[in-house]
């Protein structure tokens, strides 16, 4: 039965909804309830990528502009909980794929995270082996977060809701809680994740993953920033 015909039942019923047709038409209308909402459900979620995509460029351009009006390269900070997993691996990714832009474009790129129990250590001896093997040599020491890194940067990207609920919590000033943002909302390749999971706990394939998706996003950020080179 097509959708047309559903939609005849439904007008034959509002004239006489004691016909044999009764039973048919709920039965139709039912299957035309759950499409409907299927359609609406399809259309919110395009909806919220959409304005999740938008409210990221927003941000991007608001960086850039400060970048612009000081005369230099953009400044970014990446920002998890320990800072030994998925921030200094964000930021040895997004330093490798920008490695060839010209020397005044280079974005100045750190990281920290707002556990202070593993400060001045490299990042995690498993990350920097999964990292290792894509070509990339994490080398970054972990720190905390510091007040001063709100005025600072221009994009602060947080890899779950913890860390972006305490990263609001941490900023001075409302201009300082814009640039604020989620990593995850710049992946494309992964929607099925709003977050970057920790792989503290996790084993290779956790690290494998999160790998995946920094690359995925950074990826993104880049041409963001600086355009595609391909």
């Amino acid at each position: 039965m097509n959708y047309a015909s559903v939609l005849l039942l439904i007008i034959q019923v509002n004239y006489n909804k004691n016909t044999c047709f009764g039973d048919k038409v709920s039965k139709s209308w039912r299957i035309l309830q759950i499409f409907i909402n299927l359609q609406y459900l399809r259309f919110a979620a395009a909806n919220l990528n959409l304005n999740m995509e938008n409210k990221m460029e927003n941000k991007i351009q608001q960086a850039k502009a400060a970048a612009a009006a000081e005369k230099r390269p953009i400044r970014i900070l990446f920002v998890c909980l320990g800072n030994i997993c998925r921030s200094p691996a964000a930021e040895g990714i997004m330093r490798k794929l920008c490695e060839n832009l010209p020397a005044d474009q280079q974005p100045e790129l750190d990281s920290a995270g707002f556990y202070g129990g593993h400060a001045g250590e490299l990042p995690d001896s498993r990350m920097r082996t999964a990292a290792f093997q894509r070509g990339l040599r994490l080398e970054h020491r972990s720190r905390r977060i510091r007040p001063s890194d709100f005025e600072h940067f221009d994009l602060i990207l947080g890899m779950d809701d913890h860390n972006i609920s305490d990263l609001h919590d941490a900023a001075p000033t409302l201009e300082a809680e814009k640039k604020i943002a989620r990593m995850s909302d710049l992946c494309i390749h992964y929607p099925e994740y709003d977050y970057i999971p920790d792989p503290y706990y996790e084993g290779a394939t956790g690290f494998q993953l999160v790998l995946n998706l920094l690359e995925d996003g950074c990826g993104n950020l880049r041409n963001l920033l600086f355009g595609n080179d391909d």
